[in-house]
């Protein structure tokens, strides 16, 4: 892999903006560079790619950036034959190439509250073609038929290539369902299918799809559900889809008056709606939960007629989603592990947090997604706690906490297990980990088998500082094949 510095544009200004200074603070380089320096040793039989998305602003926004608005920036470490490299790149969306142009930041803002300006968003979003036009592509990625796509709350795929993470263009293998795409499809592992969503703003409903291994359009189905909520997650058993309606309201004219686009509203009720998986809308059944939040599931899973359901739950409105400017010390992510089960009968709901400890970012072995399984993984950041690294039990209902400096920010943590696995941990956790007091970061493996007795096996030591992003995958081989 050849070493090339893009030129580097004007830092956003890290004034008393959380999300532009310390380890969210963004970076304007594009960098590839082999032979990465490792403090141990990498495993054998780990080859591979980790590539990470996240928001990261090229040009200087405007005074209420929030962290969800920064451009799109892939970053990857790929290991192979006992060496590392590194690169990063922008994701080229079209509202990255129109800054490019104009030489400035020209994205409206998550927590903009000058209605003035919000109007001016939705007269130009309307011009260009609807809110894809500000489409970042900056939160997830997924890996279906062959191909890799970086996924925005609220636009179309945009299609990478893996082996240098350049941007193909924005994928019509979605178009066909007219809608946006949710950041979290579900690929089943047994059937090769991607099940999405997509939140509408028109309608109180949800526009829900089905692709087959090929990336063909299956099945599409409207669900009613009398008000626009924030959904960001769902889950899939064998059987069915299920979707968290949490009582976060969308009020996208709001704005205009003054007031916020998102309202939580715990007097409203949460709902969890259970969907056969080819059913039409009017088939979901909505049963009544907790009000709470959730940004992100764990797994769900079928044992006869009763269905198990673990996330990440709040117990109200998250602070990372309040519009107002956040210092550091007030963005606490207060989310912990919970556990939803429902018998399908009788449409009980027993429901309960599996400890008090913080968790976001909750992963398990994606070859166990909509299937029983005994460990999940998740991230402790931005909260009270010390950062670490989490695995659970769910069969003893128990967790492991690897924990790092106080200074160090981690990232979410992804399985890969080994290519011959004998145990459903028998694997690594692989995550970036950023040190906010030497401005450092480095990309960590962990021998999920031993993780409470030391189990970081190296420590990748990386060429620049990684910003702090949202969500990854690991794709054996570097995607090749």
């Amino acid at each position: 892999m050849s070493d090339s510095i893009a030129a580097e544009s004007p830092s956003p200004t890290r004034a008393t903006n959380a999300y532009l200074s310390g380890a969210l603070a963004p970076t304007q380089v594009e960098l590839a560079k082999s032979d990465l320096p490792v403090v141990g040793k990498l495993p054998d039989d780990l080859n591979g790619m980790w590539v990470r998305n996240g928001p990261n602003p090229m040009f200087p926004p405007g005074s209420h950036y929030h962290w969800f608005d920064g451009d799109g920036m892939l970053h990857g470490v790929r290991i192979e034959d006992g060496k590392a490299s590194y690169l990063n790149r922008f994701v080229r969306t079209a509202s990255w190439k129109k800054q490019q142009e104009s030489g400035r930041n020209h994205s409206p803002s998550y927590v903009n509250a000058r209605p003035l300006e919000h109007l001016q968003t939705l007269a130009q979003a309307a011009r260009k073609g609807g809110a894809d036009f500000f489409n970042k592509a900056n939160t997830s990625l997924v890996w279906h038929h062959g191909k890799l796509f970086a996924l925005w709350e609220a636009g179309s795929p945009y299609e990478i290539r893996p082996g240098d993470l350049e941007t193909v263009g924005p994928n019509n293998f979605f178009a066909a369902q007219q809608h946006a795409v949710t950041a979290h499809p579900k690929i089943d592992p047994v059937t090769g299918e991607l099940l999405f969503f997509g939140n509408s703003l028109r309608g109180n409903r949800i526009r829900y799809g089905i692709l087959d291994r090929t990336g063909r359009l299956v099945h599409q189905a409207t669900i009613p559900t009398g008000r626009t909520v924030m959904m960001h997650d769902f889950a899939i058993t064998r059987r069915f889809s299920i979707f968290f309606d949490f009582p976060m309201l969308v009020r996208p004219l709001m704005p205009l008056v003054g007031g916020a686009m998102l309202r939580y509203r715990n007097d409203r009720g949460a709902r969890i709606g259970i969907l056969p998986r080819y059913g039409s809308g009017d088939e979901v059944r909505w049963l009544d939960v907790e009000p709470g939040f959730l940004f992100h599931v764990l797994n769900a899973w079928e044992n006869g007629d009763t269905l198990t359901l673990y996330g990440c739950r709040f117990p109200g409105a998250p602070s990372v989603l309040d519009r107002k400017s956040r210092s550091r010390d007030e963005l606490q992510l207060d989310s912990t592990m919970y556990r939803w089960v429902v018998d399908v009968n009788s449409g009980r709901v027993v429901e309960g947090a599996v400890d008090d400890r913080p968790a976001e970012f909750p992963r398990v072995d994606d070859a166990l997604v909509g299937s029983p399984c005994q460990f999940g993984y998740a991230a402790s950041f931005l909260s009270s706690d010390a950062p670490a690294l989490v695995k659970y039990d769910l069969n003893a209902n128990t967790s492991q906490r690897h924990e790092f400096s106080a200074s160090q920010l981690v990232g979410e943590g992804i399985f890969v297990p080994r290519p011959n696995q004998v145990s459903e941990d028998d694997g690594y956790l692989v995550s970036m980990v950023h040190d906010e007091a030497d401005d450092r970061s480095e990309f960590v493996i962990l021998d999920c088998r031993r993780f409470d007795n030391d189990p970081v096996i190296a420590r990748i030591q990386m060429p620049q500082r990684v910003p702090a992003g949202f969500h990854g995958v690991w794709l054996d081989g570097g995607g090749a094949t």
